[in-house]
């Protein structure tokens, strides 16, 4: 700084201004550091000289995208990025503010559920092995860091042991939480079968049926049936019978077994099971017995057409012999009086000649 005076020079000093860029302070908003996927921040801040306020993101890879015409920041993925807030300004400086966001998960799909070892695949119904009481049920959901749930309780591993001690469905249900919080209810439906005759009966040796009764099948109303011989499809109605005849008689070597909806619209089964056949009433009917010797009976049986009659006296020896046929069979007895034996389809009735 120089002046003059009087014609005097005066030099005084020379002074040096050091011109920084001023200091401001970024107002913003600090979003919350745990988001779920899918979230779109807008981004808006400001400083007391209105310098413009700029957003960039860090880790993001395919994370997060930031779009800078809208200044919207939007959370695709589960991960975690940094949101860095600061100015760029050569005559303003001020400290940036960095903000570290975990982006959470909100996936609750299943990746895959498996019944005793066995993969299932939506709806979820498993029909267990006759006479199993307890199924293991293992639930694998998409995103790794969600967690599993049945009635409350969080599953280690996601695998939970179901008990199925009586006969019927079981409905199992699960809840799935992402790590953001999200939750979706899956039901595992169990099926315990029924013993076959648990809801059956047989009649005749000839008819078997389905009994209807809630009060004594275990509280169960049916409307639909399916009836199975070894495996084979032989009927859909309540009842199915060997045939219309007195001999056609159910298999006992056979194994019968069923489907059946209940009127909630659920699908039973059973497990395979074999009849036990009652004792066969004999049906060799002979008349009149006494019979005049020389003179004719009725024969009434179930014995097949074509089967051969034999007439035999007390020592074994023929003394008779004919073909049945069903309608109106009539027969010529011995001349000789005593006692006879008539033998039918092995069966074997007693007849007085007199």
């Amino acid at each position: 700084i120089t002046s003059e005076t009087d014609g005097h020079v005066l030099v005084d000093d020379t002074i040096y201004f050091d011109i920084r860029p001023k200091q401001q302070t970024i107002v913003f908003n600090l979003p919350p550091t745990e988001l779920p996927e899918g979230t779109i921040l807008d981004l808006v801040g400001s400083t007391e000289d209105s310098v413009t306020v700029k957003f960039r993101i860090e880790n993001a890879d395919t994370l997060a995208v930031y779009d800078t015409t809208e200044n919207k920041l939007y959370l695709n993925h589960a991960g975690r990025v940094v949101l860095v807030v600061y100015i760029e300004d050569n005559n303003h400086t001020a400290d940036e503010i960095r903000v570290a966001i975990r982006i959470t998960d909100t996936e609750t799909r299943l990746e895959e559920v498996k019944v005793e070892g066995a993969v299932q695949t939506g709806p979820y119904s498993y029909k267990a092995d006759c006479g199993t009481e307890r199924v293991k049920i293992s639930l694998n959901p998409v995103a790794s860091d969600a967690r599993v749930y049945h009635d409350g309780k969080l599953l280690d591993s996601g695998t939970y042991v179901a008990d199925i001690p009586n006969s019927g469905i079981y409905d199992e249900v699960f809840e799935i939480v992402s790590s953001s919080g999200a939750k979706t209810s899956y039901t595992i439906e169990v099926e315990h079968p029924f013993n076959f005759e648990e809801v059956t009966g047989k009649k005749f040796n000839n008819l078997l049926f389905v009994n209807n009764n809630p009060a004594t099948n275990g509280g169960y109303k049916f409307t639909h049936y399916t009836w199975y011989r070894n495996g084979d499809s032989i009927g859909s109605g309540q009842y199915w019978s060997a045939g219309p005849h007195r001999n056609d008689m159910l298999d006992p070597s056979a194994e019968y077994s069923l489907t059946l909806r209940s009127d909630d619209g659920k699908v039973h089964h059973t497990c395979p099971g074999h009849v036990v056949m009652e004792p066969k009433e004999k049906s060799l009917s002979v008349y009149p017995n006494p019979v005049q010797r020389g003179s004719t009976v009725t024969i009434e049986s179930d014995a097949p057409e074509g089967s051969e009659i034999g007439i035999y006296d007390l020592s074994g020896v023929r003394a008779g012999t004919g073909r049945f046929t069903r309608d109106g069979m009539t027969m010529t007895i011995p001349n000789t009086a005593g006692i006879y034996l008539i033998n039918l389809h092995g069966e074997t009735t007693k007849i007085i000649v007199e």
